[in-house]
């Protein structure tokens, strides 16, 4: 059975010249060309990922996402964490309980940090400035990207923060009774504060309070390594 082979040339805007290509087929097997950088990627032929895709020197954001990937990464993985998170605690507070409960905050929280962590895999989902340290002290995390990620992750939780305040700004008015009311738990019995961070209690000492974070915060990087 013969086999015959074909030759086509495809030409390529990122190099500007001809590039070459044989096929081998036959009867049972038609000719398929393979263009070039057509349509790769990992969903695609999960050969490659767009770090090994062309780039184009010409255009600005490519390069900037390129180098700052992995700030990127963990912006957007602690703004999908905090996004979860607090929007789980102002449904629950500010409906006074009566669209969802304690059970509710714990599930929207553990799929926050899920989520936040497939979002942020690119850059090992930190998603934490103290996990980021105890990297940096214990597994050897270069010393010189912590700045840079406690950045990005202290914007992307702001950021997020501000999109669940202005989402549900017209609810913590009514429930705060009044436009320009917003108060902290331990002053208010309608505070919303408590809805975008934590506040000890009346008979938290300086010491307890720093001994309860330090213990949460060990028991955290023990899991995770």
């Amino acid at each position: 059975m013969a086999v015959t082979k074909e030759i086509e040339s495809f030409p390529t805007q990122s190099s500007g010249v001809d590039v070459t290509h044989i096929e081998h087929s036959g009867p049972e097997s038609p000719a398929r060309p393979q263009i070039p950088y057509a349509e790769h990627g990992a969903l695609i032929d999960r050969t490659t990922t767009f770090l090994e895709a062309p780039k184009s020197p010409e255009l600005a954001w490519p390069r900037l996402r390129r180098q700052f990937k992995d700030p990127f990464s963990e912006f957007l993985g602690t703004f999908i964490l905090i996004m979860f998170g607090d929007g789980v605690v102002a449904q629950v507070v500010l409906s006074n309980g009566t669209r969802g409960s304690y059970q509710s905050i714990s599930w929207g929280w553990g799929l926050g940090v899920m989520l936040g962590v497939y979002t942020a895999g690119i850059s090992g989902a930190h998603l934490n400035p103290a996990v980021t340290f105890a990297n940096c002290v214990f597994r050897k995390f270069p010393w010189k990207k912590f700045p840079i990620y406690t950045l990005a992750q202290t914007l992307g939780a702001f950021c997020a923060s501000g999109v669940v305040f202005a989402n549900y700004r017209s609810a913590i008015t009514a429930f705060e009774g009044g436009p320009h009311l917003l108060t902290v738990p331990g002053y208010s019995a309608n505070a919303t504060a408590g809805i975008f961070c934590t506040y000890p209690a009346a008979f938290m000492s300086t010491t307890g309070q720093f001994f309860s974070e330090f213990i949460a915060s060990a028991l955290l990087m023990f899991c995770i390594y």
